[in-house]
């Protein structure tokens, strides 16, 4: 956790708040998130949702992700 784990210190889980650490490999969990079936509609609200601090980085990610969907298919 990138807020000094506070939550889990109560033992609380971690509900990413605060937003990722800067190494999250977000392309790493897009496709995690795919092949548990988010759609791209799930994904993006999960990325606005947890990522809100990290706006530009997460959008980016989520973009070349989704781009490369659909090329895929």
């Amino acid at each position: 956790a990138g807020c000094q784990a506070r939550c889990p210190s109560y033992g609380l889980p971690c509900s990413g708040c605060r937003g990722p650490v800067e190494e999250a490999n977000v392309a790493s969990e897009i496709e995690v998130l795919k092949e548990k079936g988010f759609t791209q509609v799930d994904i993006h609200n999960h990325l606005r949702t947890f990522a809100a601090t990290a706006e530009s980085l997460k959008m980016e990610q989520f973009k070349e992700a989704a781009n490369k969907e659909t090329t895929d298919a």
